[in-house]
């Protein structure tokens, strides 16, 4: 999942939450597309082990810091989109992962 998501020009995720706020949402989990029809959905949350959830998103942090919303043509890094953005910055700003480069379709 990974290396196709870095290999691609544009990734869309989104994260799934307990609480509409914020501030208040504990991570259930992320979803992840780079073309139309695939994508893949990682669990993190509610029956899983924090030692797991904290894995997972050690694994996901360049990723998610490493994207760059204004892409030159020849620019090697991928853009991040994600609807109503900001909610998914500071769930993840909660978890230590500083989200960089995103467009938001809201």
């Amino acid at each position: 999942m990974l290396k196709s998501l870095e290999a691609s020009r544009i990734v869309a995720f989104d994260t799934e939450t307990t609480s509409q706020t914020a501030m208040l949402a504990e991570l259930v989990g992320l979803s992840f597309s780079n073309e139309e029809g695939k994508g893949w959905y990682v669990p993190v949350g509610m029956k899983m082990a924090a030692t797991y959830r904290d894995y997972v998103l050690e694994r996901l942090r360049p990723l998610l810091e490493s994207g760059k919303a204004g892409l030159a043509a020849d620019d090697k890094r991928y853009a991040l989109a994600a609807h109503n953005a900001n909610y998914d910055m500071t769930v993840l700003a909660n978890y230590g992962i500083n989200v960089d480069g995103l467009r938001s379709t809201r």
